[in-house]
C-alpha cells in the first residue's frame, strides 16, 4: 500500500482515541527508555534548554512534543496530512500548551526557509515509511532543519527486532494492516546513510526490548485489559504507569531504534 497525504488523512480523521487515552499514553511514553534517552543527551549537549526550537516532522498527534514543549521556548510540528494537524492541535490545546506551531509541508520537500532553523529535529515513527532514495533522503531532511551543532533524533522500527518482525508479518497475512508501506531500519543502514551525508557524530539509543516482548507475548496488554475493567477511570490514574525496563540490548533488538546525530561542519 503506497502512503500518500490521502492514506494519512484518512487514517488520522479515523482515530478513536479519547482525549484523555491520548494523555494517558503520553505520560506512558515520558517513562520509556527512549524519551529517557534523548532527554539525557538533550541536557548534556546544550546549556539553556528552555531557549531551545525543536522541530518534529511527520508529527501526527505529537506526544513527544508535548513533552519537549514543556521544557524549550517553542515547538514546531511539521505534517502534510491535515487532519493529523487538526489532531495535534486539540491534543496542545487540551494541554494549554502555546508555544507551538503548525506547518503543512512535505517531509522530502521541506520550503527552504526552514533549514538552518532549528536546535532539535525529530521523528518517531516516519522514516520507515518510505523506499529506495527518499530513505536517504527523509534523513538528510531532519539535518538540513537543524543549525550548526544541532542534534536529531530519528525513531524508527529495528530490523533486527524479531518480535516486530512477527507481529507485522502476522497482520499483513491477515490482511490486517493498515498503515501502508513500512520498512524498518537497521543499525547498518542508519550507518550508510550517515557516512554519504558526511554525519560524522552520531549514536544510537533503543526502546525497551523487554517491552518489545508484548509483541508477541501480549501479558503487558492483557493486564491492561483486565485492570480497565476494574480500575474505574483507568485512563486517568497516570500513577499506574510503571518506567520501562532498560537493557543493553535495547539498541540493538529492542522494537524502536533512535539515531542520535549531531550536526557539524559547513
Amino acid at each position: 500500500m503506497e502512503n500518500t497525504k490521502e492514506l494519512w488523512d484518512g487514517i488520522w480523521s479515523s482515530e478513536s482515541k479519547s482525549l484523555q487515552e491520548h494523555i494517558f499514553d503520553m505520560e506512558k511514553g515520558k517513562k520509556g527508555t527512549v524519551w529517557k534517552g534523548i532527554y539525557k543527551i538533550i541536557k548534556e549537549h546544550f546549556d539553556n534548554i528552555n531557549q531551545l526550537h525543536v522541530v518534529e516532522l511527520g508529527a501526527g498527534c505529537g506526544y513527544m512534543s508535548a513533552l519537549m514543549a514543556k521544557m524549550v521556548h517553542k515547538v514546531s510540528m511539521i505534517d502534510y496530512s491535515d487532519s493529523a494537524i487538526e489532531q495535534s492541535k486539540a491534543f496542545f490545546n487540551s494541554l494549554g500548551i502555546s508555544n507551538v506551531e503548525y506547518i503543512n509541508a512535505n517531509a522530502l520537500n521541506l520550503p527552504d526557509c526552514l533549514c538552518n532553523s532549528y536546535d532539535v529535529s525529530m521523528s518517531f515513527g516516519l522514516a520507515e515509511h518510505f523506499q529506495n532514495n527518499d530513505r536517504k533522503i527523509v534523513i538528510k531532511s531532519h539535518f538540513d532543519l537543524l543549525k550548526q551543532n544541532g542534534l536529531s533524533f530519528i525513531s524508527v522500527p529495528n530490523q533486527h527486532c524479531l518480535p516486530y518482525q512477527i507481529w507485522k508479518k502476522k497482520r499483513e497475512l491477515l490482511n490486517k494492516w493498515d498503515v501502508g508501506l513500512e520498512i524498518p531500519y537497521s543499525r547498518k543502514e542508519f550507518k550508510s546513510i550517515c557516512n554519504e551525508l558526511n554525519i560524522n557524530t552520531y549514536s544510537f539509543i533503543g526502546s525497551s526490548f523487554l517491552s518489545s516482548l508484548n509483541y508477541i507475548f501480549p501479558f503487558n496488554t492483557w493486564k491492561r485489559s483486565l485492570i480497565k475493567r476494574i480500575v474505574p477511570n483507568y485512563y486517568q490514574r497516570i500513577d499506574l504507569i510503571k518506567p520501562e525496563i532498560s537493557t543493553p540490548i535495547d539498541s540493538y533488538l529492542g522494537y524502536a531504534i533512535v539515531l542520535c546525530g549531531t550536526k557539524t561542519g559547513c
